[in-house]
């Protein structure tokens, strides 16, 4: 009984003729049969073709099925050690201890607590994501804020206030570990708490920053949360608030591709006020809060101004890089 074979687009299409029941003579074939190329089941009987195509067939899937474990035992390897079951005992134990750690860091805080990290939430969550908040200045701001913090090579860090989560989105994907401290839980922080009492041990994260949270809070609070930022810091201190002065801007482009950028604050009779919506409890310039006493509050904090500097694009963001002293 001889067969024919003949490829088709869904898979291989088997031709049979029955000899016994005439049907080489009477031209009558029997119903094609269907076999997937997804079967590993191959026909029992060899192809009528030059070479032996199903041994070569064989020997070439054999080929491929030890080249594939070949190269997935560097990644199975990888996701054993990272697979808490696979682990020695050791390694699951402490594997618990910080998984519970990590639940006790992201608990929320009591009822009690709770509430009255509510009632001072001055900004909601939905006005972050608009393009009146995230413009176009703001962003420049915001490329401050990463460069600040990536200048320290810092492995671990701790950000208070979340904000529309630009630059925390930005510090995870670049492999740094962030631990993100609010008052409001809708923004999905790590850790629901004020400023003023972080749940958070001493010495713990490489840089601490905290980007125009300060100024919704009195200003006899300013100090008490320099001092808690530079509590869970080991390393730096980065802090930006609002800056009320007047000033004009100055760039200019010199030979040799050198651009020169200044600011330059100038008096004016009219002092700067606060905005009718109360967010903001004070800003630097602004009556009795002049830039001498914002700096005469962070050297009382235990800290040195190691630079600051207004944003040249948004001129309204002064950003302080402070240092713990001894």
């Amino acid at each position: 009984m001889p067969h024919r074979c003949r490829r088709a687009g869904a898979g291989i299409l088997w031709q049979c003729r029955d000899r016994a029941n005439g049907g080489r003579q009477t031209g009558h074939r029997q119903p094609r049969t269907l076999v997937s190329r997804q079967s590993t089941r191959l026909p029992d009987r060899p192809f009528r073709a030059r070479g032996n195509r199903r041994e070569t067939r064989r020997t070439d899937l054999r080929q491929r099925a030890a080249t594939a474990v070949r190269s997935s035992r560097p990644v199975l390897r990888r996701k054993m050690a990272r697979c808490p079951i696979s682990r020695r005992p050791a390694d699951r134990h402490l594997h618990a201890q910080q998984r519970r750690e990590r639940a006790v860091d992201t608990m929320p805080p009591p009822s009690a607590q709770r509430e009255e990290l509510a009632s001072l939430i001055q900004v909601e969550p939905d006005s972050y994501a608009t393009l009146g908040y995230d413009s176009k200045r703001r962003f420049c701001s915001y490329w401050h804020q990463l460069d600040e913090i990536i200048k320290t090579d810092a492995k671990t860090v701790v950000e208070v206030g979340v904000g529309s989560g630009f630059t925390s989105d930005y510090l995870r994907r670049s492999g740094i570990r962030l631990t993100t401290v609010d008052i409001d839980a809708r923004l999905s922080p790590t850790c629901t708490a004020s400023v003023l009492d972080l749940p958070l041990d001493g010495d713990t994260f490489d840089v601490a920053v905290c980007y125009e949270v300060l100024e919704h809070l009195p200003f006899d609070d300013f100090e008490t949360g320099l001092r808690e930022l530079a509590r869970v810091s080991r390393g730096p201190v980065i802090v930006s608030v609002p800056d009320a002065t007047r000033a004009v801007r100055f760039m200019a482009r010199l030979p040799g591709n050198i651009k020169l950028q200044r600011t330059f604050a100038y008096p004016s009779f009219r002092k700067p006020r606060l905005a009718p919506n109360g967010e903001h409890k004070w800003e630097i310039g602004v009556r009795e809060f002049p830039l001498r006493r914002v700096l005469a509050t962070i050297d009382h904090a235990g800290l040195d101004v190691v630079k600051t500097y207004r944003v040249f694009e948004y001129i309204r963001h002064r950003f302080f890089v402070l240092q713990k002293r001894g």
